[in-house]
């Protein structure tokens, strides 16, 4: 690898297996109470990568970051011990990859390290090395019996070998010792969830094995997704027919209303040509989230020029610009933009300046012909929704309580990844699952309920603008969501205590209107302006006609 593309790998924040975890000395010692974090980002914007303002705009906080180094004590209910990925990426640095020898799709990939620990947990040495770290640490058993973390270090252990049963208990051990280990709390979240889907999935699976023939029939047999005008849709209509029921819709005739002048190729590239984007690619197995990984960074002007000529088949190189937010990247197209009132009362509007996800979005997507997005759900329980200025987008979606059935994994984090493949098992699931699909055209805008899984493909070149956001409908969602995520990361946790705080505002104005960019960013003006009816009492009792104007 020459000096140039070292330097444009580092930029896009790729890591390579060999480079993590860090030696014992060369890392700072790990706190025993496991309270420490990812590197906190630099609040200048000048002095960040563009990958790291991505994660911080996509905040998904990782376990991995817990265990970069060991802590030595001589004190047994203290020792520290190193969880199984930082371990096996330990192990596969000084056992395997000193060997010098090229391991197809590990050594030789692109990928980011995350995805290939991965495959290396597929290897069979990797799995004897499990088992092997497995019995070592039982026998410690007797000396450790009242060390919370050897408990949490061999749930993870029993986690990544896929028996949830016996990791529960373990972490569940854990936490009987030490009940507020944030990182023991996070884990058992995680093997929960992959416990939870594994006994749903092979529950529903056993239930209609009877009635195959009949789901049979149904293979591939999706709905449409509802359109509807924004002339005939009011705003409190749309949030109790739609966002309250988490009902997807295609609203109509709102899009060309949103921008103050039109939005096509040349107008993007007049005014954000000149500034530095990091594009993604597919990797068909990443544990990213919708297994898109950083490529390198383009100007967006470089992008679009290029993206007639793409013409790959080979999803690595098949170039996206995706979710770049532009109240960072590009406030001068964010200037343009006027909200529609299904979400100009997003709740994140409501926090301090600074806040995580205060200024994340809307973001920008830029798409050549051919690009997709795997099998995905959004972030922290939020809503949102996608305004499409050009080309056509396929999409595909599922609702919550499918979620079993599409084989989630939870490698790092606690959004999901999705093993759905073609095996008769994966087949039996899919038939049960109830999907909608549209094809997104220009024009139209698409709202997508928190906690739905989606799959999106562009058939087009196209030009697009998403935003997530929060309000009544997802409220309690998204604070269950940060309620984990907080348990690893701050910026989580001082969001979460301003949604939670008793004079956090949580009413809704049942005739809000659109918002031009300046009055949606500037909420105590908006808020003394407007009259709000619409509250968490109300909601539940539902003594509103959503059809009423």
């Amino acid at each position: 690898m020459n000096e140039e593309e070292s330097k444009c790998l580092e930029q896009s924040g790729i890591t390579f297996i060999n480079q993590w975890p860090p030696d014992d000395d060369d890392s700072a010692a790990t706190s025993a109470s496991h309270t420490c974090k990812r590197k906190e980002l630099e609040s200048s914007d000048e002095e960040q990568t563009d990958h790291d303002l991505h994660n911080k705009i996509n905040k998904r906080p990782h376990v991995n970051a817990l265990q970069n180094s060991t802590l030595k004590s001589n004190d047994e209910s203290q020792q520290y011990f190193l969880w199984a990925i930082p371990s096996i990426a330990r192990w596969w640095r000084t056992q395997v990859a000193k060997e010098n020898i090229v391991y197809k799709g590990v050594t030789d990939s692109v990928a980011v390290a995350n995805t290939k620990l991965k495959r290396i947990l597929r290897r069979s040495d990797c799995k004897l090395f499990i088992d092997e770290t497995i019995n070592q640490l039982q026998t410690m058993k007797q000396k450790y019996k009242c060390n919370a973390q050897y408990y949490s270090a061999l749930a993870s252990f029993y986690d990544v070998r896929g028996d949830y049963v016996e990791a529960l208990r373990l972490i569940d051990t854990s936490l009987q010792i030490d009940r507020n280990a944030s990182d023991a709390l996070w884990l058992r979240e995680k093997i929960n969830r992959c416990l939870s889907a594994t006994t749903c999935r092979e529950k529903l699976l056993g239930e209609a094995s009877s009635f195959q023939k009949l789901l049979n029939s149904q293979l591939n047999n999706s709905l449409p997704i509802e359109r509807r005008s924004v002339k005939g849709l009011s705003y409190k209509e749309f949030l109790f027919q739609y966002a309250l029921q988490a009902k997807p819709v295609i609203i109509t005739g709102v899009v060309c209303n949103m921008t103050s002048t039109p939005w096509t190729f040349d107008h993007i590239k007049n005014i954000a040509g000149d500034k530095k984007a990091t594009v993604k690619r597919l990797i068909p197995d990443s544990v990213e989230w919708a297994r898109l990984e950083s490529a390198h960074t383009m100007t967006v002007k470089e992008f679009i020029t290029n993206i007639d000529t793409a013409g790959s088949t080979d999803d690595s190189q098949l170039l996206y610009l995706f979710d770049w937010s532009l109240p960072i990247h590009c406030p001068e197209l964010a200037n343009e933009l006027t909200i529609p009132k299904y979400f100009a009362g997003d709740f994140l509007q409501r926090t301090q300046k600074g806040t995580l996800y205060h200024d994340s979005w809307p973001s920008l997507f830029i798409a050549p012909t051919g690009a997709r997005s795997e099998l995905h759900v959004d972030a922290f329980g939020s809503n949102f929704w996608m305004a499409l200025f050009h080309g056509k987008k396929r999409w595909r979606m599922f609702r919550r309580e499918d979620l079993p059935l599409l084989y989630p994994s939870y490698f790092d984090s606690l959004d999901a990844t999705f093993d759905i493949d073609q095996s008769n098992n994966s087949q039996r699931a899919l038939n049960l699952c109830q999907s909608r699909e549209c094809i997104l055209q220009p024009g139209e805008l698409l709202f997508v309920p928190s906690g739905c899984p989606h799959r999106v493909e562009n058939l087009e070149k196209s030009i697009a603008i998403s935003a997530n956001f929060v309000d009544l409908s997802n409220y309690d969602r998204v604070v269950r969501e940060l309620e984990y995520s907080s348990m690893m990361d701050n910026e989580s946790k001082v969001l979460l205590s301003q949604l939670k705080d008793a004079n956090f505002f949580t009413s809704m104005n049942s005739q809000q209107v659109d918002l031009a960019w300046k009055d949606f960013k500037n909420w105590p003006i908006v808020k003394d302006s407007c009259s709000f009816d619409i509250t968490k009492d109300n909601i539940k009792i539902r003594n509103f006609n959503p059809k009423a104007n």
